[in-house]
């Protein structure tokens, strides 16, 4: 049974995906995914060891999980799948692939963006311009 605020998430994914986010290609393989995400940032900060801290971004897709589906089965990401998109890079649009990895070591790919997993936030590194 659902409650009441996993109504809420349900339909913020719906407003989000209509009116916040972007088309995006979903890749794996040959299969192609039309997918819509939002895309953000995750800071990371990883001790080298030697006393030195080093900070790094990762470039993150936000979308409903349910849209991932390949021969009408919903996947997770996993490492080495792709997204294309066009992101904002040095102030000027670009269509560039990025792709999935952990956010840091030991880490998932992936992760719930709301407590009911009905927006997911994939963790990728940019990889080459289309």
């Amino acid at each position: 049974m659902r409650d009441m605020l996993q109504s809420a998430a349900e339909h913020l994914a719906d407003r989000m995906a209509d009116h916040a986010a972007q088309p995006v290609d979903y890749l794996r393989g040959t299969a192609h995914i039309p997918w819509a995400a939002t895309i953000g940032a995750t800071t990371r900060e990883v001790d080298r060891g030697d006393g030195l801290i080093v900070q790094f971004g990762v470039i993150d897709f936000v979308g409903r999980a349910a849209d991932l589906v390949v021969g009408g089965e919903q996947i997770e990401p996993q490492p080495g799948d792709r997204i294309e998109a066009r992101l904002y890079l040095l102030r000027t649009w670009e269509r560039r692939t990025c792709e999935v990895q952990s956010a840091a070591a030991g880490e998932p790919c992936w992760e719930p963006s709301d407590r009911y997993g009905i927006r997911i936030r994939v963790h990728t590194k940019l990889i080459e311009a289309v």
